[in-house]
C-alpha cells in the first residue's frame, strides 16, 4: 500500500496540500488528485501543489485544481510554497525563484513574520493579446443572468481572469454567473470569475469563483488581476489592500513589477494512504449494480 507524506497549508483560507517532490519524483493522475483533494474521501483542499527543485534556490511547482485539471498560476499557493521551502530548506529572508508552466516569480519569506512577498515582472499586454490569452470567444464583454446584465473586464497574470465591478458583491449570486459563463462557453477553457467592490482608492473587496474548484475564501491571482484592472481604469492608487472572505493581500504596482504581500500558514503534516479502490467522485449508483 503506497503512502505519501504531505503538508496541509493555507493562505487566507485558500487551502492547499503540498507534496514535496524535490528528492523523489511523484507521478500523479487526475483520479489521484480528485481523491486527495476531496473533503469527503481524501485530505481536502482547494488545490494540490507539487514542488520540484531545479537548482540552488530555484523551484518548479505544479498546480492541480480539485477536479484534477492543471492550472498555470496560483499566487496564494505560491505563498504557501515559499513558506514551506523557506522553513524546510532554511531559506528565510533569501530570494527564491518559483516557476510554473506559465510564469516565473521571485519571492521571499520574512523571518520576522511580516509575510510572504511575491513579485513578478509587469508588462502591460494589449487588449487583443488579453482576449487571446483568456480564451474570450464573444464580441461583447457582458453577460445576462436572471434578466440582469453584468459587464466585465479581462486580465491575464499567468492564468485568465474575468472581473465584474459591482456596488454590493455580497448580494450577487456568483455561482449563477459562473454557471452561465460556462454554459454559454464565453471562454474556451473556462475562467476565474471575480466580483469586485471598490470601497476607496486603496481598498477593494472581492469574491472569486476559481476555475476547476468553485468559490474560495481567497485567491491571490484574482487579487492581482483586480488590482491591475482597477488601477488601469483609475479606480485605485497603485498600492491597495484587496480584501476577500478569508483576509487581505496588499498589492503594489510599478512600471517594472507587481508585488503582493500576504500571509501563509502551515496547518498540519500527515501521511496519505493511496487506495486504488477508493470511491471515485464520478461514480454513480450504476457502478454498484
Amino acid at each position: 500500500m503506497k503512502k505519501i507524506e504531505f503538508t496541509k497549508m493555507h493562505s487566507l483560507g485558500n487551502d492547499f496540500i503540498v507534496l514535496d517532490c524535490t528528492k523523489k519524483n511523484l507521478q500523479v493522475s487526475k483520479k489521484f488528485i480528485k481523491n486527495l483533494a476531496s473533503r469527503n474521501y481524501g485530505v481536502g483542499c482547494d488545490q494540490v501543489l507539487l514542488i520540484k527543485r531545479l537548482k540552488n534556490n530555484s523551484f518548479d511547482y505544479e498546480i492541480y485544481n480539485q477536479d484534477g485539471s492543471k492550472s498555470g498560476q496560483c499566487i496564494n499557493g505560491a505563498k504557501c510554497v515559499v513558506k514551506y521551502i523557506a522553513e524546510k530548506y532554511h531559506l528565510a529572508n533569501k530570494a527564491i525563484s518559483l516557476i510554473t508552466k506559465t510564469i516565473e516569480m521571485k519571492a521571499i519569506s520574512s523571518r520576522d513574520s511580516k509575510g510572504i512577498k511575491i513579485s513578478f515582472p509587469y508588462k502591460e499586454i494589449s487588449e487583443l493579446e488579453t482576449v487571446k490569452k483568456t480564451g474570450f470567444t464573444k464580441n461583447k464583454k457582458s453577460i445576462t443572468v436572471n434578466d440582469k446584465s453584468y459587464s466585465f473586464e479581462l486580465a491575464y497574470v499567468g492564468n485568465p481572469h474575468c472581473i465584474i465591478f459591482a456596488k454590493n458583491i455580497a448580494k450577487i449570486n456568483i455561482n449563477a454567473i459562473a454557471e452561465a459563463i460556462n454554459k454559454k462557453q464565453i471562454f474556451s477553457n473556462g475562467i476565474n470569475l471575480t466580483l469586485a467592490q471598490v470601497d476607496s482608492k486603496s481598498k477593494i473587496q472581492i469574491r472569486t469563483f476559481e476555475r476547476g474548484t468553485g468559490e474560495t475564501l481567497s485567491c491571490g491571482s484574482a487579487a492581482i488581476s483586480t488590482a491591475l484592472v482597477s488601477f488601469k481604469l483609475g479606480k485605485t492608487f497603485s498600492r491597495m489592500n484587496i480584501y476577500s472572505l478569508g483576509g487581505y493581500n496588499t498589492v503594489m504596482i510599478n512600471s517594472q513589477n507587481i508585488d503582493l504581500i500576504g500571509s501563509a500558514n502551515k496547518v498540519f503534516e500527515g501521511i496519505y494512504i493511496v487506495n486504488e479502490n477508493r470511491i471515485s467522485l464520478t461514480n454513480s449508483f450504476d457502478d454498484f449494480k
